[in-house]
């Protein structure tokens, strides 16, 4: 019988040690590799996409990092100190491939979470201890975060969203988990709650009492109050659903002398509207006030209040949504109102009356110019003529101006200075205008001003052109 060949000797460990003594990675210092594995692509640089198909093309780039971590323990350890895992802006998965199914998602984020912070050495990493914002999509992934790095939670977190909308199905009792979950975070103090749906508001109080920030985005079928709450400085509520969403959900009537900053943004339910003048006057120490839309009675509201505003911002009301409330006659009403004991100290103006053949555009500036003295940011979405720019030249403090004007594009030029409107398609005047306007007034003001104009492309007579002229300053 012919003697079998005999077997390959196995490698030695002591040729295994110098073979990996030989690789050029061994004897690199940690900060060469940290800087050499900081140019691998994160969710920070690239944007996703919600779609799968969308997104897909991005995934193997942002899986790099979850590649290096396996090669070896030297680069995990490296890896884990990636300056990146510390950004608040940071949602942990945007490493994986989206499911299609929502419940399918949460379920594989919430694992995907939970492996990933079985590392120590990731959880207890300088960067990943200090990331103080986390986004949560679902309630499982909330928990699964939660049950990996409770206590440094607890010592950390500051600034939470919570973004369930394609995730999961709302429920009162994940709400309420969700917040649950979070209440020994005693260093909370801002939540964002992002399409939140059948929510008892109420439990945003209870167990998260020390709020100071608070920003809800389309709210539906939710109820409750806010009114516990007793230490909000700023408020931020958009697009509520009017047809789901009870009268005094939204006031903090318990944080009226801590409140500064009010923000309420397509609020479009008429009972809302009948309520809130009561409510304002509570809030006395208001610097910052954002209404849109704005209504008549809310105008009268303001010319009494004793308010010291530092900025504001309305628009007028779109389609009719609101009784009494043309846009005409409400520009006319914040017209009056620039005037105003309230206003007296702004410093940051935006108003946003759309297009209308009858609003009082240069009464608007002419107010602005006369009333405010002190104001140094300007942002006005509105139909202009150049002969208006002279009023510029009364306002010496600005330091910014963003014109956003939405014409149709006409062949003639109406005369009446109260209803002037000029052909977008001539620009030539604009920059002589507003040079000659700032001609005394230094440091020069940075201005923006944004034209549109209908198309007449024969195949798509709503193709909009845009043209900017001076972008970040009309001055070389």
């Amino acid at each position: 019988m012919a003697d079998r060949p005999a077997a390959p000797d196995k490698p030695s460990t002591t040729h295994m040690k110098s073979h990996r003594e030989l690789s050029p990675f061994q004897n690199l210092a940690p900060e060469i590799l940290l800087h050499i594995f900081g140019y691998l692509p994160t969710p920070l640089d690239i944007f996703i996409h919600t779609d799968p198909d969308e997104s897909s093309q991005y995934r193997p780039l942002l899986q790099s990092v979850l590649a290096i971590r396996q090669v070896c323990r030297i680069f995990r350890d490296v890896a884990n100190d990636l300056v990146f895992w510390k950004d608040d802006d940071l949602d942990l998965s945007e490493f994986i491939i989206k499911k299609r199914r929502p419940e399918d998602r949460a379920r594989a984020e919430a694992h995907f979470l939970d492996v990933l912070l079985t590392d120590p050495g990731l959880v207890n990493s300088n960067t990943l201890q200090q990331k103080e914002g986390w986004t949560f999509r679902s309630y499982l992934t909330l928990r699964a975060v939660f049950k990996r790095m409770g206590r440094q939670l607890s010592e950390r977190l500051r600034y939470v969203v919570l973004d369930w909308m394609y995730y999961e199905t709302p429920n009162m009792s994940v709400f309420q988990a969700g917040l649950a979950t979070m209440a020994p975070c005693s260093n909370l103090d801002y939540l964002e709650l992002l399409s939140i749906g059948h929510a008892n508001f109420s439990h945003i109080a209870e167990y998260c009492p020390q709020l100071k920030e608070l920003f809800i985005h389309y709210p539906r079928s939710c109820y409750g109050s806010l009114e516990k709450l007793s230490n909000l400085k700023r408020l931020t509520v958009k697009d509520a659903d009017p047809m789901t969403i009870q009268r005094s959900i939204f006031f903090p009537v318990q944080s009226a002398n801590s409140l500064k900053c009010l923000h309420f943004d397509h609020m479009c339910a008429p009972d809302f509207w009948h309520d809130i003048p009561a409510y304002l006057r509570l809030f006395r120490k208001l610097r910052k006030l954002h209404i849109a839309p704005m209504t008549d009675t809310l105008c009268a509201m303001l010319l009494e209040s004793t308010f010291d505003l530092r900025e504001f911002s309305t628009s007028t009301p779109f389609g009719g949504s609101l009784p009494n409330t043309e846009p005409a006659q409400i520009a006319w009403a914040v017209t009056k109102l620039l005037g105003a004991k309230c206003m007296r100290n702004l410093k940051s103006l935006t108003l946003n009356f759309g297009w209308s053949y009858y609003l009082p555009g240069y009464a608007v500036l002419a107010a602005i110019a006369t009333n405010l003295p002190n104001l140094k940011y300007l942002d006005l979405h509105m139909d202009i003529k150049i002969s208006w720019f002279r009023e510029f030249s009364k306002m010496t403090a600005l330091k910014s101006i963003y014109w956003e004007v939405d014409q149709i594009h006409r062949s003639t030029t109406h005369e009446d200075p109260q209803l002037g409107y000029w052909n977008t398609s001539d620009t030539s005047g604009i920059r002589p205008a507003l040079e000659a306007a700032f001609a005394h007034i230094s440091p020069l003001p940075e201005v923006h001003l944004s034209l549109e104009k209908w198309s007449n492309h024969p195949q798509a007579s709503f193709l909009l052109e845009e043209y900017e002229i001076g972008i970040g300053s009309i001055y070389p």
